[in-house]
């Protein structure tokens, strides 16, 4: 893991082997309410749905599996939480749809 700071100058983890990142949860959300208003919460929803479940990078305890509308995220309440390559992105763009549930129809070929 190798500490980044974001545009904004909050501090993350980012694992150059996976390319997923860690960071504060407290950090996440303020970033969140700053570029996705309707997202905004005070805490992410915790629902262990029976999903594998990673341990902390920081005190190697399981963490919870939290939701972010349906973008599922991993979240330790004590230091922070654990996104897959992609999904802060996914998160401050406001893209919390399943892949597999709002995939677009494949396009008709013109004849």
């Amino acid at each position: 893991m190798v500490e980044w700071r974001t545009d904004h100058g909050v501090a993350m983890d980012v694992c150059e082997a996976c390319g997923g990142a860690w960071m504060v949860t407290a950090d996440f959300l303020a970033m969140l309410r700053d570029r996705q208003p309707r997202l905004a919460v005070d805490e992410l929803l915790e629902h262990n749905d029976g999903s594998p479940r990673r341990p902390c990078p920081r005190c190697g305890e399981k963490m919870s599996i939290a939701w972010l509308e349906y973008l599922k995220l991993e979240q330790c309440l004590e230091h922070g939480v654990w996104f897959d390559r992609g999904e802060l992105d996914r998160a401050l763009a406001g893209d919390t749809r399943p892949r597999w549930v709002f995939a677009p129809p494949p396009r008709k070929r013109a004849r």
